[in-house]
């Protein structure tokens, strides 16, 4: 089972691969399923066959992915039994993630039905199929290509996002409440990739920087 991981192309699947962890991948931007328990005899297989679809999560408790489309309005769910697909709602949708009890999906979404046009924050809850808006982001939080890295806490009480803010990244906590938001890192340097809470309430972050050089060409042959 997957537990609420991505199942789609790492930054580096070649990685995986030379270490023996993962057979002849699916073609890029696809969805895979068919995992094996043991990875001498995974087995992947494309689940999706359409243009831009990406950003797979598996549900924590039940046996389907949700995923976003670049060709396609909304989050898009795919049964992992019968390979059979449906929309949960109709914009267009970013980032996808599940909370820790999978009843509740929380992601960004571009809504083009307002004036001006506005990239909101809301999520799904799966049992009713009600959207909830969401107070909105700041705008340090949002990041190339219009994307908002949020996540549920353990609890399901708030969710949280990554601030970019003076060009250092933290995470911070927004209760559900409506009380201010929370900082809960103190990083005074680095950039934040990604992070998660696990069940039991630990955080996980990935930290990094990225290095940008100019090359001045002069000569042209």
């Amino acid at each position: 089972r997957l537990a609420g991981l991505d199942v789609g192309p790492g930054p580096d699947p070649g990685a995986a691969r030379r270490r023996g962890r993962l057979r002849p991948a699916a073609p890029p931007r696809q969805l895979v399923r068919g995992l094996a328990p043991y990875p001498d005899i995974l087995r992947v297989r494309p689940a999706t066959d359409g243009p831009g679809e990406w950003a797979p999560i598996a549900s924590p408790t039940e046996p389907f992915v949700v995923f976003q489309s670049s060709a396609k309005r909304g989050i898009w769910k795919i049964d992992l039994n019968d390979g059979k697909q449906s929309n949960l709602n109709d914009a267009f949708t970013y980032l996808p993630a599940f909370s820790a009890d999978g009843k509740r999906i929380i992601f960004s979404y571009w809504d083009d039905r307002s004036k001006p046009e506005q990239l909101r924050q809301a999520y799904l809850e799966l049992t009713t199929g009600k959207q909830i808006e969401l107070p909105p982001v700041p705008r340090s939080a949002i990041r190339h290509n219009s994307q908002v890295v949020l996540r549920w806490t353990s609890d399901g009480r708030a969710y949280a996002y990554i601030d970019d803010r003076d060009g250092v990244s933290n995470i911070w906590r927004q209760p559900l409440d409506g009380s201010p938001p929370q900082k809960v890192t103190s990083f005074n340097d680095s950039y934040i990739y990604t992070f998660d809470w696990s069940r039991d309430g630990n955080l996980a972050v990935a930290r990094g920087s990225y290095a940008f050089d100019v090359v001045l060409v002069t000569t042209f042959e």
